[in-house]
């Protein structure tokens, strides 16, 4: 699927917006409860409408609907991924080295944003400070951490090349 997003799609923030407070406040998705049998589920539904809710509220310049802090959840895992009992034939390995990357790489951003309080636009623009700056060189610093550890040989070109992408 594609969504078009541009500050004209409030009503995509609006959507994801509802999505999100379900996840949060009626599922409880947010937090990691191992010993659910849905826990895989929920964990990918979560990590699903989490990277949608960011990629929107950036492209609509409208806060996100769910901080950081309130994410209790691992990244996902072959368990996570596979729906195939451990023991069927046709359980594939599939891979989960371009989706936790996605994820790690959506965290940081979501880190930067919330602390220098970069959304909504439109909020008194100010000088930035020397706390603030020092920050942005934190923030900096968690990225080349994260692009050292992309791995160029277990995946595939096209998902280096998105991550690239993403990154810059």
């Amino acid at each position: 699927y594609i969504l078009r997003t541009d500050r004209d799609s409030l009503v995509l923030y609006d959507i994801i917006r509802d999505a999100m407070f379900i996840c949060k406040e009626k599922l409880h998705l947010n937090v990691w409860r191992p010993e659910d049998v849905a826990s895989h589920r929920n964990l990918r539904l979560f990590w699903c409408v989490y990277l949608l809710e960011r990629m929107i509220c950036v492209a609509v310049g409208r806060p996100y609907t769910i901080t950081e802090p309130d994410i209790d959840l691992p990244l996902i895992d072959e368990v996570s991924l596979n729906t195939r009992p451990m023991t069927d034939a046709k359980r594939q390995h599939r891979g989960v080295h371009f989706i936790n990357q996605s994820l790690r790489l959506r965290r940081i951003e979501s880190r930067f944003v919330e602390k220098l309080r970069i959304l909504p636009e439109g909020q008194d623009k100010k000088q930035a400070t020397p706390e603030q700056l020092l920050l942005v060189k934190n923030f900096f610093h968690e990225l080349e951490i994260w692009r050292a550890n992309c791995s160029r040989n277990s995946v595939r070109k096209f998902e280096n090349e998105t991550l690239k992408l993403y990154y810059y």
